[in-house]
């Protein structure tokens, strides 16, 4: 900005703007990684089903595996999936709000569908390929379907 013969104020004051907008948007979320694994996620899911499904259970609106951040090791199987494709359940408006939907296959075989802001492929340090075996860091969505739908926060290639 400066080099554009900004003045360093203003240059100062636009991206200090920028970062407290950031850190205003997203003060109300978890960036604690809450699950190490999408197996200990979707256990926690069942047991908290449970426990609200209980008759005369008090209501615990936090009980629940939304918006938390969970670890995931796996390959991308596609980062193209089809958008008709039942086993996944793409949610098509998803695709278009938060960035295109990838198919990725945990170690024990278990789907996820991530979606991927196009801004995370631009901080990460390689690119996302099919094939290739990531951990990935995804915020579990309040998206219900028989396959987890995640939103990518970051990534990291695994040595094979």
């Amino acid at each position: 900005m400066v080099a554009g013969r900004a003045k360093p104020q203003v240059a100062s004051y636009t991206l200090a703007e920028a970062n407290y907008r950031i850190m205003r948007n997203t003060k109300d979320l978890d960036w604690t990684i809450r699950y190490n694994s999408l197996s200990d996620m979707q256990a926690e899911s069942k047991r908290m089903i449970r426990e609200n499904s209980v008759p005369n259970a008090l209501f615990r609106p936090n009980n629940t595996t939304s918006g938390k951040l969970l670890r995931l090791e796996g390959t991308v199987v596609s980062k193209a999936p089809a958008m008709d494709d039942p086993e996944l359940g793409i949610n098509e408006p998803k695709t278009r709000h938060v960035g295109p939907a990838i198919h990725v296959r945990a170690p024990d075989g278990r789907n996820a569908v991530l979606y991927v802001n196009d801004n995370v492929p631009a901080l990460m340090p390689v690119g996302l390929e099919e094939g290739k075996r990531y951990s990935f860091v995804a915020r579990a969505s309040v998206l219900k379907s028989n396959v987890p739908q995640l939103d990518l926060i970051s990534y990291d290639l695994l040595n094979e």
